[in-house]
């Protein structure tokens, strides 16, 4: 896996190829990126490469190492995705790998997008004049076929509901 990453806090977009297995970020001149602060520890953080991964591990940092914002500890695995951003200390980079960095150039223009669609069933509650509850929408799985009701069995749902007669309250004291 070729990744790198790309400095993008101050003025200076500087990229550190992650071509060693283990690659060491720190204060101290013998790390592999060497971040020039005191916000950043002397051994600060490790990027690890696999095959098909890069985790990243704080190494007990005073100050912590963030992965999109979150903070991570050294007893989780910390797997780093296209596009992460890493901050350490003040400093912000963001991780690439090949594919991010051939497609940096390229612009796709989507010209049309289609969704197959799945018509949900609607259960009404028949009583007219009533509070509405809530309504159930039943959604079949994807691929059974969807029964579409006719124009018909809608008239017939409100004619039976406007032929009902409201209860009659004269029965009822006033107060």
């Amino acid at each position: 896996m070729n990744a790198s990453l790309v400095l993008i806090s101050g003025e200076t977009r500087k990229v550190y190829p992650l071509t060693n297995m283990s690659t060491t970020i720190g204060r101290a001149p013998n790390n592999t990126i060497q971040l020039a602060s005191t916000h950043v520890s002397r051994h600060h953080a490790v990027i690890e490469m696999g095959k098909n991964a890069c985790e990243i591990v704080d190494l007990d940092s005073t100050n912590g190492t963030f992965v999109n914002g979150r903070k991570i500890d050294r007893h989780t695995t910390n797997v780093l995705a296209n596009g992460a951003i890493l901050r350490i200390g003040e400093y912000e980079l963001r991780f690439e790998t090949e594919d991010v960095q051939a497609d940096a150039g390229r612009r796709t223009t989507i010209h049309e997008l289609s969704f197959d669609t799945i018509q949900p069933t609607v259960v009404k509650t028949p009583t007219a004049g009533a509070i509405p509850g809530p309504i159930l929408l039943e959604v079949p799985p994807a691929g059974i076929p969807v029964e579409q009701p006719s124009l018909d069995d809608e008239e017939e749902d409100v004619e039976a509901i406007e032929e009902e007669e409201p209860a009659d309250d004269s029965a009822q004291p006033r107060p």
